[in-house]
């Protein structure tokens, strides 16, 4: 039968020395439920099928440590942390119930639309962001995704914006596109959009767009298609709206090949000469 222990945190700080109290921490209990519970110099410790519950944060693994003086909850084997409707999955993770500081490597979670693994994930100050680093994102649940974004580091900042660096879209196995640099907001408008395909006058070829807000009002949109018989392209748009109720408003657009065979015409007809620098 398992043992409760309400009121943990305030039973234990009524031990402890005066200097370990942190009058922010608050009179919130923790509960530890698990059915092998001991102390160790003031540490509580528990051993198989571990639930710490402390307000909205419930922790399930199969080993726990609570100490009262840090606030530091540490956990391993099968660790499950449900926190702010997230979740984070891992086999050793370190958290501070006061701070909300997590630490944990080898993590899998998710940050809807997105599912994601990490190498470790760590907070980022009090804001409630975490950084992942050496990641894999990707919307697909499934076990194999047809395709996934692979980053070096990735900055999450929950309801407002997604920050990667070293960032390779992989189709498959196949890596297809690199970027030095992506911002995905959760909020406002801003996708990829990736069109493959085939034409008679183009190759095989695949056409991608990256929508993204550039400040309040302006938006930008970089293009970069690749078409085998006629080389690379890349471009630039941007759409702003300003003034009262946004009723002025502009667009800028921008485009450039380097074209190939300029020569290839869709008729059969022949074509006058055009220069391969187009824009």
């Amino acid at each position: 039968m398992r043992h409760r222990l309400f009121a943990l945190a305030l039973l234990l700080l009524a031990l402890a020395p005066a200097g370990a109290q942190v009058p922010s921490f608050g009179n919130i209990p923790v509960e530890i439920n698990s059915p092998n519970q001991r102390f160790v110099n003031g540490v509580a410790v528990a051993e198989g099928d571990v639930e710490i519950i402390y307000g909205d944060t419930m922790i399930y693994a199969d080993y726990g440590q609570y100490n009262p003086d840090t606030r530091d909850v540490l956990v391993i084997g099968n660790v499950r942390i449900y926190r702010e409707g997230r979740t984070f999955v891992t086999e050793r993770a370190l958290y501070n119930i006061e701070t909300k500081q997590l630490r944990a490597s080898d993590v899998r979670g998710e940050f809807y639309p997105f599912e994601f693994s990490a190498n470790s994930v760590l907070t980022l100050g009090s804001g409630g962001g975490f950084q992942a680093n050496d990641a894999i994102f990707t919307t697909s649940d499934s076990a194999k995704p047809d395709y996934h974004i692979r980053a070096r580091t990735v900055r999450i900042y929950p309801k407002d914006r997604i920050v990667m660096s070293n960032v390779t879209l992989y189709v498959g196995k196949l890596p297809v596109f690199w970027y030095p640099y992506l911002y995905q907001s959760l909020e406002k408008d801003q996708s990829f959009t990736y069109t493959p395909g085939y034409s008679s006058v183009w190759g095989a070829f695949v056409l991608s767009q990256y929508t993204y807000p550039i400040a309040e009002g302006i938006s930008g949109q970089v293009r970069l298609d690749l078409r085998t018989q006629r080389g690379v392209a890349v471009g630039f748009n941007s759409d702003f709206k300003y003034g009262t109720d946004n009723r002025n408003w502009g667009k800028f657009r921008s485009y450039f090949l380097d074209d190939a065979n300029s020569s290839i015409n869709k008729t059969a007809l022949a074509r006058e000469q055009v220069q391969s620098a187009r824009y």
